[in-house]
């Protein structure tokens, strides 16, 4: 990994000698032992409470907890970050940072409940911009390949747009298809430009990538051997049978990259499947009890420290996710910790009367085996009564009673459905939901746009 980023560095001298430095500086915290990497992050954190201290926005009423925070203080000293309260902090960051030129307004996905507002640097820094090299190139994504990625994404809808950012030509290569129901057309326009690229990187959301790969394996679309060098999903959960139908399509794997609108870049899975933190951020799995951290490799609620961050102070921010984390020595080369496991949205987890939890990662467990079933979801319309909505051919009477007989074991006996739709609900701005709970609104039924398949 050193020798990469050397080698990267010295391409990188001619454009920006700046951005090199930091690059070498930024790497170090991927090659370093334990004791050290702790040591950097609790210097960098020192540094973050001090700023923000300075700031004002640590002696809010919100975060009452971090007023008069000591630099030397743990980070299990520290209160945690909702979204809530993240929420109740926004009048404050506005005041502070509405008309600056340092600071851009930006809001969350919302996946995890309603969008919140927040405010990042305009200028993430040349060492936050470092970490994320690094990532790309854990990504198996090399200097001057270019990237185009498929994006549900209300930013940009419809046509291909062009995102310069970052080095001239050298990293800023990135061509977007913004569009959460891209279609037929959409998806050839897509293909098309990756065809035209050869040896590009691709990479989107998970659900997109899938359904681009499986109206490929059904119309026989395909392309050129090399057409793409790498491939990675983000925003939504990967899982098993997406990787595969992928791999058959577009002939590479397909890697995660796990992060946030609000907490970008966090973990990139490497060659041997290995999801490394970026050292820019610390990630913790916590009790949701006690809100203190699980032991590693234990799944908890992820707590996201952004060290680079210097405008919103995401210090312990429960970013809604279950995992867990531990530190690993990758046969890749880097030392670090890595997301070990990942259980998807808190958001996706069913409830049960008992206080059992079930994590939103049963759904397509269950179907695994139902061939013909391209997608499934799990909706809740009431305390005891579940209904398994799937897209794809029709289940038979015997498939269908095994799959509520499972339901009703998994479910501690409560009312089971098999419904064939022909659409999942997915959240506001585009995302697959493997489970919904739909108790709190009027209509439990079908949403019109999922009618049932007779």
């Amino acid at each position: 990994m050193l020798a990469l980023v050397q080698r990267a560095a010295l391409a990188i001298c001619r454009f920006d000698p700046r951005f090199a430095r930091a690059l070498m500086g930024a790497s170090h915290g991927w090659s370093t032992d334990r004791a050290h990497y702790m040591q950097r992050s609790q210097r960098r954190l020192a540094e973050l409470l001090q700023h923000f201290t300075h700031t004002g926005l640590l002696n809010s009423q919100v975060l009452p907890a971090c007023a008069g925070t000591p630099a030397s203080c743990q980070l299990d000293e520290l209160p945690v970050l909702s979204r809530q309260a993240l929420q109740e902090l926004f009048p404050l960051l506005e005041a502070r940072y509405q008309g600056s030129r340092q600071a851009v307004l930006d809001t969350s996905s919302g996946s995890t409940g309603e969008p919140i507002r927040f405010y990042r640097p305009r200028d993430p820094g040349l060492e936050a911009r470092a970490h994320q090299y690094l990532m790309l190139l854990k990504l198996n994504w090399r200097p001057g390949v270019r990237r185009i990625c498929l994006w549900g994404s209300e930013r940009h809808v419809g046509d291909p747009v062009q995102e310069p950012r970052g080095l001239s030509g050298l990293i800023s290569n990135v061509r977007i298809f913004g569009n959460l129901a891209p279609g037929i057309s959409g998806y050839r326009q897509f293909l098309d430009a990756v065809t035209a690229s050869p040896g590009c990187a691709v990479y989107g959301y998970a659900g997109l990538l899938e359904e681009c790969a499986r109206l490929m394996l059904e119309r026989g679309w395909s392309l050129p051997r090399g057409a793409v060098s790498t491939a990675w999903s983000g925003a939504e959960m990967l899982l098993a049978q997406q990787r595969e139908l992928f791999r058959q399509a577009f002939n590479v794997k397909l890697r995660d990259l796990y992060g946030s609108r609000e907490c970008p870049w966090i973990a990139a899975e490497c060659a041997c499947g290995t999801r490394h933190i970026s050292p820019r951020y610390i990630v913790e799995a916590l009790s949701e009890r006690t809100w203190r951290a699980v032991p590693e490799g234990e799944v908890g609620s992820l707590a996201v420290t952004d060290l680079y961050a210097r405008c919103t102070p995401f210090i312990r921010y429960l970013i809604g996710d279950l995992g867990a984390v531990a530190w690993r020595d990758c046969a890749c080369g880097h030392r670090g910790f890595c997301l070990t496991e990942l259980h998807g949205r808190a958001a996706d987890v069913i409830e049960l009367p008992s206080g059992a939890r079930i994590s939103g990662v049963f759904v397509p467990h269950l179907v695994e085996k139902c061939m013909g079933v391209q997608r499934a979801q799990v909706v809740r319309l009431g305390e005891t009564s579940f209904q398994l909505r799937y897209i794809g051919d029709q289940l038979d009477a015997v498939t269908q009673e095994k799959l509520k007989r499972i339901m009703r074991a998994n479910f501690e006996g409560a009312e089971a459905q098999v419904v064939r739709v022909s659409e999942l609900q997915t959240s506001s701005r585009g995302k697959a939901r493997l489970f919904l709970d739909l108790r709190s609104r009027a209509h439990a039924e079908v949403p019109a746009n999922q009618l049932q398949i007779a």
